[in-house]
């Protein structure tokens, strides 16, 4: 249905947006020395 899609593609957003924190946040104690 379009609301499972609309839910499963949320979702795929927030696991992207979840690893790019993540990697910034990496970048960032790098950068930083730890």
């Amino acid at each position: 249905t379009a609301v499972g899609t609309t839910t499963a593609t949320t979702a795929l957003n927030e696991t992207k947006i979840d690893r790019l924190y993540a990697a910034l946040e990496l970048v960032g104690i790098i950068a930083t020395g730890g």
